[in-house]
């Protein structure tokens, strides 16, 4: 039998084929890794986005239940002239803003702005095993939403507060 019938790859051959893989390797290893990030970065601010809705939504059961959320007292440049209803009495624009003549109740925050924690949230809003998709992590109960009050245009705005 001649060597030229052998059939299989040469030493040489075999070493030019796993140097090409190697270049090939090295050249989309950095492609992969930085979709993987952009992917990951995508994820978290689906997360955030997912426990701002959960805020609006406890935020919804609070004025069903203590009829607004941030008490706002006369002389803050905002007028009305009545008591505003929160289910939408007359010259109230945002139906989640409580005017108050004079003094708000003892009870209400008159700061314009609340926090409210993932752990509270975690009471029928969010789901318990919440992770951060950056760090593979459970977000802390501590972390929160601040819900602020624009009191020019009386609407709330959700901001989270990752720790």
């Amino acid at each position: 039998m001649s060597k030229l019938n052998q059939k299989g790859l040469t030493l040489i051959e075999l070493m030019a084929v796993i140097a090409i893989l190697a270049v090939l390797a090295v050249l989309v290893t950095p492609n992969i890794i930085g979709a993987i990030k952009k992917a990951r970065g995508g994820m978290a601010d689906t997360q955030v986005n997912t426990i701002i809705s959960a805020a609006r939504n406890w935020t919804a059961d609070q004025l069903d239940t203590e009829h607004c959320l941030i008490c706002i007292p006369d002389g803050t440049g905002i007028t009305n002239s009545n008591d505003c209803d929160v289910r939408g009495g007359e010259g109230c624009i945002d139906l989640a803003v409580c005017y108050s003549n004079g003094s708000c109740p003892s009870s209400m925050d008159t700061s314009k702005t609340k926090r409210v924690t993932i752990g509270e949230l975690k009471n029928g809003y969010l789901e318990e095993n919440l992770k951060n998709p950056k760090t593979d992590e459970p977000y802390k109960d501590s972390s929160y939403v601040e819900i602020a009050l624009d009191t020019e245009t009386r609407q709330y705005k959700y901001t989270f507060v990752g720790e």
